[in-house]
């Protein structure tokens, strides 16, 4: 009787982990979702954090005082996003100035699919009668949709320039608080666990540095290719085309629309005929594949080491919690996630499940 006792006992007490388990989950999540642009800004400044932290000691070992060492990398950081802002935007003047031949076409374009549309339509309806009740109840159920959702997206956009404030202020406050942050977080453990605690975070740090490092890598490669594409069928604005589909072609399952939809609209008013439209599009498919299959696995895939199940419902779950956000920082937050698992020997399991 007291094995059969213990073994009770020893049931019950896993089912109550699990339990707690997943409750605590629900609520992490729960927390994600209702607080989410506190914690994407939050997550967003980590990482910057952790991609600068080499430059801070650098010039720490220089014998920099550290917070003068975080405020000089910051406003580099600063400086260049403000640099590249201009450059940007003087583009978009320049594009903004073509905009009437652009519209033109695209109009022209449009107003011929709309046509056919039309003309398939009413051929249909000769066929297939049309019915008023269904009819109405659609063109009743647009403006509805339209107003729940227009005021959300506004919303949304004022909070996230709102926070983007809040970015160099909290990276500048992570560099220089660096040591007392990271031993905060160690000794906030008990003694016994310390030492993974303190292997997790190293863990972490490498992780996110390694994948930030070889997406940036990948994001040049693409961009130098997609440049030389556009220079060969002679865009305009092929450099700054070629980063600006490069690195949204780094972007998982949506990149690759993003990065064609940008040069085939500024192709339209020079290019008139179907081949070289088939070259630009089968080509920059074709990057992203080599990008996907060849250069992720070789330059990101050794840093991350996750398997693609755990990428993909990563993925799934904080793209449909987060949208664009959430498929950039997925990939980061999982690894993280597969980082401090590997360092606990109770999470090990767990780290497996997510590695290759």
């Amino acid at each position: 009787m007291p094995a059969d006792d213990t073994i009770v006992r020893t049931d019950m007490a896993q089912k109550s982990s699990f339990a707690s388990g997943v409750i605590a989950f629900g609520v992490i999540m729960g927390i994600c979702y209702f607080a989410a642009s506190v914690i994407e800004t939050t997550l967003v400044s980590i990482i910057l954090a952790i991609f600068l932290d080499p430059l801070v000691e650098a010039l720490v070992r220089l014998r920099f005082p550290r917070a003068l060492a975080a405020f000089i990398v910051v406003v580099l950081l600063v400086t260049f996003l403000g640099i590249a802002s201009v450059f940007l935007y003087n583009r978009v003047q320049d594009f903004a100035s073509d905009l009437p031949r652009y519209s033109n076409t695209i109009r022209t374009a449009v107003m011929n699919v709309r046509r056919r549309i039309e003309q398939f339509r009413r051929q249909t309806e000769q066929v297939i009668p049309r019915s008023p009740e269904r009819v109405q109840t659609v063109t009743m159920a647009e403006p509805s949709i339209m107003s729940r959702y227009l005021f959300p997206g506004v919303e949304t956009a004022a909070t996230a320039l709102l926070m983007i404030t809040f970015i160099p202020f909290l990276v500048f406050f992570m560099l220089s608080w660096k040591e007392h942050l990271r031993r905060t977080a160690v000794e906030a453990f008990s003694e016994a666990d310390q030492p993974g605690v303190a292997n997790g975070l190293r863990g972490i740090a490498s992780t996110m540095r390694g994948y930030l490092v070889g997406n940036i890598v990948v994001g040049l490669i693409l961009s130098a290719a997609s440049a030389l594409l556009f220079f060969i069928l002679g865009l305009q604005f092929r450099i700054v085309l070629g980063l600006l589909s490069g690195f949204l072609s780094l972007i998982p399952y949506l990149g690759v629309l993003l990065a064609i939809a940008g040069p085939v609209v500024v192709a339209l008013p020079y290019i008139h005929t179907v081949p070289p439209y088939i070259v630009l599009i089968g080509t920059l498919i074709a990057f992203h594949v080599i990008a996907l299959n060849v250069l992720f696995p070789k330059i990101v895939g050794s840093r991350v080491n996750m398997n693609p199940v755990a990428v993909t419902l990563a993925l799934l779950v904080w793209g449909w919690m987060w949208g664009a956000m959430g498929l950039i920082l997925a990939v980061p937050i999982a690894a993280a996630a597969k980082a401090v698992c590997d360092n606990f020997p109770g999470l090990k399991k767990y780290g497996s499940l997510l590695g290759e």
